[in-house]
């Protein structure tokens, strides 16, 4: 969790226009500061709505303004951006259309918005033809900008400003970026619960992480998480317990306490993460309890699935709760899951309500205390995990939030992890980080590949979740494919409909007839900016059973006047020269395809590699082309080999290639040119001369 106490809360003020006849632009500003600049052509005047007449709202704030020229005329519109603003298509992908993500700052072909994270302010805008004028949005010094052009004529195009979007238009009223941020890191870990579930004692514990150590630290493998099963129950098992003595002592299968799940992980150069839940279940102790809700009889109140619940007064907070987190804390854990806690305030606090003890805000603000003592117990350092259930009152304390519900190694466990991977996305990296649940390899191995490599594209948090003798060859492979998580951030926003995206958790896929091919949640597009690298990969993943497709480029945020090279990732496959369309094979259920798409021009470039699902955002750090001189900087795994693929432009061969620190052997194909790299250390360099 990040502070930013030196922000300010945006004014819900409108943009001002000033219109400069000398120099004959239209300026929009807000807070004294310039947002976009219209440059208007000499010989004409525009017309367009002053200040505040494009008011439309005031809570929530929204604005609409436009412009009109006599005739048609293509301008340059220049945009004045923040440090956290990014490219955002302004509604959910519709029917036909990829779902968008990014990592880093590319500017997608038809994604009409602009969010700025910080300011909390969507622009928009609509009804005119329209193209960016670059690959991504410009750095100077402290300074972001990206230029586009737009054909205006009599037909008005309109810019639409949303102020405080998400947290007033989306009704995340929590949700103040310019006061605190979380932790957007990509995390990569396992977690113990799908793999032992309860059943988990002191050795399984080093057992575990020397083959983590050895197969995946390399690989960006970070985290190990111990859940359910080291505390005793019923909870707390002494009558004479406190609520922080359920989880500070540990159970038989623990006799040195924390010890046994802390050192060995610490050993083994991974850092410890530790399971809790707010859930009393001791019918006793809830009798004598005075933090704990009682009738008018005096008897304690019971809940649904939480046995019973603390009342989070401000006392119960400060002498119950803080005291764990804050031992766990001074223990060594840096890794914090919080669970239960949807039944908390669904079957708990709100259960109150109902009864009449609290009120609907004070529920609300209790809970959300409970989740500000946690956050302030544990510290801003560590990576704290809400679960589960997408709940507001958590927003701006945790750093992720399960989105889905108990995830396993079923397919229609798996398919739920999809699904909701896709309705939930446009919080990914705005509000927190989205967790599908921990990740089951052991299921089919078609399955397992689809879910692993969702989740890493989509930038989910990357938990395995399997006793490690599951782990085959194919299935270790797999998994360092798709190791580390990636940081995508939401590249498209707008409401859920719920009528539209909610049918899709109740219908039997196995057997259902869809009428649509690429229903939500099937069709991906992560578009990528790696310093002067672009690229786009798609993934197309079997919800249920699809027919091959003829996808426009377009759909993908692709320009379709450009080609594009096409590499099929888990088929290690050169799919050819594509433009204007796509063709995507035929999926079976739950099996998926992982497209990389890279423009291409006169000059050789890298396509794909083996090394990661991305293609590779992990192990290129750069490239760069210059006087008939492809120069490639690589950061690998010492002792493995990985493959990279070149575009090579017909008239075109290699000449010579130079390299540092591995060894190399390069195929000449007809269509690409393959590197094989051994990698003798982790950083490599390589010339390739044509």
């Amino acid at each position: 969790m990040n502070k930013r106490a030196e922000l300010m809360e945006p004014p819900l003020f409108h943009v001002v226009t000033q219109w400069d006849e000398g120099c004959n632009k239209l300026f929009y500003t807000y807070k004294g500061t310039t947002l976009i600049t219209v440059h208007i052509p000499d010989n004409l005047k525009p017309q367009y709505r002053f200040i505040s007449d494009g008011n439309l709202c005031s809570t929530p704030m929204a604005q609409q303004m436009y412009i009109t020229l006599p005739k048609d005329v293509w301008v340059k519109v220049d945009f004045n951006l923040s440090e956290d603003a990014i490219n955002m298509r302004p509604n959910r992908a519709e029917s036909g259309q990829a779902i968008l993500g990014q990592v880093g700052k590319p500017l997608i072909y038809g994604a009409n918005g602009i969010y700025d994270i910080n300011e909390d302010m969507l622009i928009s805008w609509h009804g005119c033809q329209w193209r960016w004028l670059e690959n991504s949005i410009n750095k100077d010094g402290d300074k972001y900008s990206c230029s586009m052009e737009v054909k205006l004529g009599p037909a008005p195009w309109v810019l639409l400003f949303r102020m405080q979007y998400y947290r007033t238009h989306l009704g995340f009223k929590y949700h103040e970026p310019w006061n605190k941020r979380p932790n957007n890191k990509a995390v990569t870990g396992w977690c113990s619960w799908e793999a032992y579930h309860r059943d988990i004692y002191a050795h399984n514990i080093p057992e575990t992480v020397n083959f983590l150590e050895k197969e995946f630290k390399e690989f960006g493998l970070e985290y190990v998480q111990i859940d359910d099963g080291y505390q005793d129950l019923p909870q707390p098992y002494d009558i004479n317990d406190n609520y922080y003595d359920i989880f500070l002592k540990t159970n038989d299968k623990f006799p040195n306490g924390h010890s046994d799940i802390i050192e060995p992980i610490k050993a083994g150069g991974l850092k410890p993460g530790i399971w809790t839940n707010v859930s009393i279940t001791n019918d006793d102790y809830a009798k004598e309890a005075n933090y704990i809700f009682k009738d008018d009889n005096g008897e304690p109140i019971k809940c649904d699935w939480l046995g019973y619940c603390m009342d989070c007064t401000d006392d119960t907070i400060e002498n119950q709760v803080n005291p764990l987190y804050k031992g766990f804390k001074d223990m060594g854990y840096e890794y914090f899951k919080l669970d239960s806690i949807r039944h908390m305030i669904f079957d708990g606090l709100r259960k109150m309500v109902d009864k009449g003890i609290l009120t609907n805000e004070e529920a609300n603000t209790r809970f959300r205390n409970l989740i500000k003592g946690i956050r302030e117990s544990v510290g801003d350092d560590a990576y704290f995990l809400a679960c589960w259930g997408v709940l507001t009152e958590v927003i701006g304390l945790a750093d992720a939030c399960r989105i889905a519900t108990d995830s396993g190694p079923n397919w229609s466990q798996i398919r739920m992890q999809l699904f909701e991977s896709a309705r939930w996305f446009y919080t990914q990296r705005i509000l927190f980080t989205n967790d599908p649940d921990h990740i089951c390899v052991r299921a089919d191995i078609e399955y397992a590949r689809s879910v692993l490599s969702l989740v890493t594209l989509s930038g989910g948090l990357y938990m395995l979740s399997d006793s490690v003798d599951k782990y085959d060859d194919e299935r270790i492979n797999m998994i360092k494919k798709t190791m580390p998580a990636l940081t995508t951030v939401a590249a498209e926003t707008g409401p859920i409909d719920y009528t539209r995206h909610a049918w899709g958790r109740v219908l039997d896929w196995d057997r259902a007839n869809s009428h649509e091919n690429d229903t939500f949640g099937s069709l991906w597009s992560i578009h990528f900016c790696q310093d002067d690298r672009q690229w786009s990969v798609v993934g197309r993943f079997g919800i249920h059973e699809l027919q091959e497709s003829r996808t426009s480029l377009e759909d993908l945020g692709l320009d379709p006047e450009k080609s594009y090279a096409a590499f099929d990732f888990w088929e290690q496959k050169f799919l050819g020269i594509v433009d204007s369309h796509i063709t995507l094979k035929a999926l079976k259920l739950g099996h998926c395809q992982v497209i990389v798409l890279r423009a291409i021009e006169d000059a050789p470039c890298l396509v794909a590699s083996d090394r990661h699902v991305s293609m590779d955002a992990v192990s290129i750090i750069s490239e760069q082309y210059d006087e008939n001189v492809l120069t490639i900087s690589l950061n690998g795994v010492k002792g493995y080999r990985f493959n990279y693929w070149l575009y090579i432009p017909e008239g075109m061969k290699v000449k010579s290639i130079s390299y540092e620190g591995c060894n190399i052997n390069y195929d000449a194909k007809e269509e690409l040119g393959k590197l094989e790299v051994d990698f003798l250390s982790e950083e490599v360099k390589l010339e390739v001369s044509f």
